[in-house]
């Protein structure tokens, strides 16, 4: 009832060196009170290698948004996996899985994602759809180089992983998932024909172009503002072992 939230922002003595880059861990005084530390862009990957354990969800998507004691170790923790999957665990309890999803996008978003994807069990393809074939092809090896890992951790191991260029003849999926931002006025959406998708989900907080089409055409659609919450507050389980009060996000996107 006493918690109170607060940033540690002292350059000096902090976790950045003066040159904002991650500092050595045995150089820096770890002795001011704070349960963890919350990771963004573009700090991320330097953060997964900057603790001193990392949970296979890091592994796999490259990146950590969380860093939090565990019995004494700086561990590094990627919630935005939990965050995504949260809205889709909510459906898949009450419908039928998914087959097969398309990823637009293949940076580290979209690693998050297909981290997250690879947990639905019933999954038989995911499309990796990318400006970049190089990069996509970059993401597909990645998880296809972990497959012991996935295996270990009970992931989905059977799941085809391919290539799509950005620019193709669209076909019928379970999910199409939209990891490319679509600001400005002349935005546009990497979907155009979303007959046959069920599901369509963008990690923005706003409607999009992608999810403006995909709502014409009778999907159901997910912006990012569950994501959001769900990334902060399984951050918080992990800082203090606590559920975070509803009230701390539940007006956090209202005007």
């Amino acid at each position: 009832g006493n918690f109170v939230p607060y940033s540690y922002l002292d350059k000096s003595h902090g976790l950045y060196a003066g040159d904002l880059k991650m500092a050595p861990y045995a150089d820096r005084d770890f002795a001011f009170p704070v349960q963890g530390l919350s990771v963004t862009i573009p700090h991320k990957q330097a953060a997964a290698a900057f603790a001193q354990a990392v949970g296979y969800k890091v592994q796999l998507a490259g990146a950590a948004n969380t860093l939090y004691w565990n019995s004494g170790i700086l561990t590094a923790e990627n919630t935005d996996i939990a965050g995504f999957y949260a809205p889709l665990r909510n459906y898949l309890e009450k419908n039928d899985s998914f087959s097969s999803a398309v990823i637009y996008g293949a940076g580290g978003a979209a690693r998050a994602v297909l981290t997250a994807l690879l947990h639905i069990r019933d999954l038989k393809t995911v499309y990796v759809c990318a400006r970049r074939a190089e990069q996509a092809y970059e993401l597909i090896a990645h998880f296809e180089g972990n497959a012991e890992l996935l295996q270990k951790e009970g992931l989905n191991t059977k799941a085809r992983l391919a290539y799509l260029p950005l620019v193709h003849e669209e076909f019928p999926c379970d999910l199409a998932v939209n990891t490319i931002p679509q600001w400005g006025e002349n935005a546009e959406s990497p979907r155009r024909d979303f007959t046959g998708v069920r599901y369509a989900y963008d990690l923005t907080y706003q409607k999009t172009p992608f999810l403006a089409q995909a709502e014409q055409a009778g999907c159901i659609c997910q912006d990012g503002k569950a994501m959001f919450a769900e990334q902060a507050k399984a951050q918080f389980r992990l800082w203090t072992g606590l559920e975070i009060p509803e009230q701390c996000y539940a007006d956090i996107f209202k005007k």
